[in-house]
């Protein structure tokens, strides 16, 4: 497996949003090295934990920057939250019934920085680049 690296496009230009972002790279760097090491499911258990917190921390965070600037988006990215969310969750509950998930959270973590933050990030931070320009 390759290391994820940040990358400049992944920005959003709001810092308390891209620094949530950034550690989320550094948790499945986190994975990848315990995969290099052969023993992932040692850090799966910290890394599902972590997405439940940061999972609630961040959606509030970002949601409330939405609310605030009134993104036409709002709905939909809390959707895709939600949907994040869920799939975590379904992931501990299988975790914790000793089933092997690690692969499947790895993927999920690297699914939604690459289409989360492309996507529906990027639409938000494109809109506060409008509010900024008038």
């Amino acid at each position: 497996m390759v290391t994820i690296n940040w990358l400049t496009r992944y920005e959003t230009g709001i810092a308390e949003i891209d620094a949530h972002h950034f550690r989320l790279f550094e948790v499945l760097n986190e994975l990848i090295d315990a995969f290099r090491r052969g023993d992932p499911n040692s850090q799966v258990a910290e890394v599902i934990d972590y997405l439940v917190n940061y999972t609630d921390e961040h959606t509030k965070t970002e949601e409330a920057w939405m609310e605030r600037l009134h993104f036409p988006g709002l709905e939909a990215h809390q959707e895709d939250h939600q949907d994040f969310l869920g799939r975590i969750l379904e992931l501990k509950g299988r975790f914790e019934r000793r089933e092997l998930v690690t692969m499947e959270v790895t993927v999920l973590l690297a699914d939604w920085l690459e289409y989360h933050i492309n996507d529906f990030d990027q639409a938000f931070s494109e809109f506060v680049r409008g509010l900024d320009a008038r």
